[in-house]
Formats: C-alpha cells, sequence, structure tokens
C-alpha cells in the first residue's frame, strides 16, 4: 500500500507539471511568441499575395492593350465595304467573346487560393496571348 500512495502522490504532482509545461510560451508583455511553422505560413501567405498583386497589375495592363487594340479593330472595321461587312462584324464579335473569356478567368484567378492559382493564372496567360494574336490578324486583315 505505500508504494500505491507513493505512485499516486508523484502522479498527481507530475500531471499538473506536464500541463504547464506544454502550454504555449509567453513573453513577458504576455503576448503569444509564434512558431517556426506559424512564421513560415505567414512568411508563404505574404509572398502569395505579393505574387497575385504583381500578377494582377501585368494582367491589368494586357487588358488595357487589349481592349485599345480592339477598339482600333472595330475603328478600321467600321470603314470596309458593304460586302467585307459581315466578315469583320463576326471578328470583332469573336475578340469581344475572347476578352469576356480573359475577363473571366483572370477574376476567377484573383478569387482562388493558392492551391488553384497556378493553373488559372497560365490560363490567363495563354488567353491573353492567344487574344493579341488575334487582334494583330485581325489588323493584318484590315490593311
Amino acid at each position: 500500500m505505500n508504494r500505491f500512495l507513493k505512485t499516486s502522490l508523484v502522479l498527481a504532482l507530475a500531471v499538473p507539471f506536464v500541463f504547464a509545461c506544454s502550454e504555449d510560451k509567453k513573453t513577458s508583455a504576455g503576448s503569444t511568441e509564434k512558431t517556426t511553422t506559424e512564421k513560415a505560413v505567414d512568411a508563404t501567405k505574404a509572398k502569395f499575395t505579393e505574387m497575385k498583386e504583381a500578377f494582377a497589375k501585368a494582367t491589368d495592363s494586357t487588358i488595357v492593350a487589349v481592349d485599345k487594340g480592339i477598339a482600333d479593330v472595330k475603328a478600321k472595321a467600321a470603314a470596309v465595304s458593304a460586302e467585307k461587312k459581315p466578315e469583320m462584324d463576326k471578328l470583332v464579335a469573336e475578340l469581344d467573346e475572347k476578352k469576356a473569356d480573359l475577363k473571366k478567368t483572370y477574376n476567377e484567378a484573383m478569387a482562388s487560393t493558392e492551391a488553384g492559382f497556378e493553373s488559372l493564372k497560365a490560363k490567363v496567360d495563354t488567353a491573353a496571348a492567344d487574344l493579341k494574336k488575334r487582334i494583330d490578324a485581325a489588323m493584318a486583315k484590315l490593311k
């Protein structure tokens, strides 16, 4: 029985000690210190936000250039002969549709999480390049 009492006493004193040691470390000001993992997560989030902002800036300037190109195509298409007018109207409608698709994909990329961002970013880049090629081809047809 004496052995049982000693073991119980040791456990009774050890359990609170274990719980006290496992609590978050506090600084002298009382705030919880961030662990290395939390710091890494914060750094990753900051880098992702920075990358997203750079992507937004670049894509916004691309969209402005595309808008200008489509406006130029529309202006030149308005001056074509009556027999080429239906073809040019169809071409302008396709450009407007591709621009709407580009903006939709861009908005999806900006609303995405880290997991889906890279694939949507690649889709936006591909769509922008395709739209620029289509605008250049339309301008060549109008010369």
